[in-house]
């Protein structure tokens, strides 16, 4: 197995960096210079990038190729503990997909319950939810299950930039002025 290495000045991401990885440095997405996002699956890696979509590249020929029906901006990309993939997108919401089909399994926006479709960041929750970080300083909880959204920080007179756990309980939210720390279950 590769070993991890932060890859903060590579990316916008705060996830990690595989060795396997470093081959995206040396390969050409046509139109997707600005990459926003990178998510590695078992069998793939997935690449946002800023107006060409959601690319992917398999383990066995290293390839690109591009991932239909995804949003135009994806600006994050993180995998859940059932092993769906999560894009947030820029101005299209929050998507759910099977990445070994490519099947989108749900859509989620604005008439679903999102205060804005900006997002800027994804985290999966040990609880099974998925946190969503929101450019106009908003966090949101959805619930994979039942697709119940609750707001759980909103201060618009800021930009958020990215969600962090720090233990299961504690989400650390970096925004344009600061950090805001919270427990999402008590500190509604």
């Amino acid at each position: 197995r590769s070993t991890l290495f932060p890859y903060t000045t590579l990316f916008r991401s705060r996830d990690s960096y595989t060795p396997w990885s470093q081959a995206l440095l040396h390969f050409h997405i046509p139109g997707a210079d600005d990459i926003l996002a990178l998510c590695e699956t078992p069998d793939a890696v997935y690449v946002g990038s800023n107006g060409t979509g959601l690319w992917k590249a398999d383990r066995y020929d290293g390839e690109f190729r591009p991932v239909p029906h995804a949003p135009n901006i994806v600006s994050c990309l993180v995998l859940d503990g059932a092993g769906d993939m999560w894009m947030g997108s820029w101005g299209d919401g929050v998507i759910r997909m099977d990445p070994s089909s490519g099947r989108i399994k749900a859509r989620y926006t604005s008439a679903d319950g999102l205060l804005t479709n900006s997002i800027m960041s994804l985290r999966p929750g040990k609880d099974g939810q998925i946190y969503i970080g929101q450019y106009q300083g908003v966090v949101q909880r959805l619930n994979p299950s039942t697709g119940e959204i609750v707001t759980l920080f909103e201060d618009r007179s800021t930009n958020l930039r990215d969600l962090s756990f720090v233990n299961d309980s504690t989400l650390v939210v970096t925004i344009s002025v600061g950090l805001v720390t919270m427990n999402p279950v008590t500190d509604l």
